[in-house]
């Protein structure tokens, strides 16, 4: 949803980006963010290598996981500053890593 009214943009490497308009930038604030993320299989990581019997991942060594985020922008965050989420879940096959970009022509 985000994505569609261009408040999100998601790259190829994973990073996110947060549109954010001048002022929303200059005041700063908190922002949740979910998403869906690629974990690797606790029930295989435990086990040291994947089965194709595994009954969490069926073999694939990756499970679908909701991953939520809290950010906090300081105010008067500029372009290309990286936020840090308040937290990342264990076994993440990839860091998610989001940054800002100001637009002028977002209200």
């Amino acid at each position: 949803m985000l994505q569609a009214r261009g408040a999100v943009e998601v790259d190829e490497a994973g990073l996110v980006t947060l549109v954010l308009s001048e002022r929303e930038a200059a005041q700063g604030g908190m922002i949740s963010l979910s998403m869906w993320v690629d974990l690797w299989c606790p029930v295989c990581a435990a086990k040291g290598l994947p089965g194709a019997g595994c009954a969490k991942c069926s073999g694939r060594r990756t499970v679908r996981e909701l991953y939520a985020a809290w950010l906090a922008v300081p105010p008067g965050a500029t372009s290309g500053e990286e936020l840090k989420p308040s937290a990342f879940l264990d076994g993440m096959v990839e860091t998610v890593r989001f940054r800002v970009r100001v637009s002028a022509g977002r209200e």
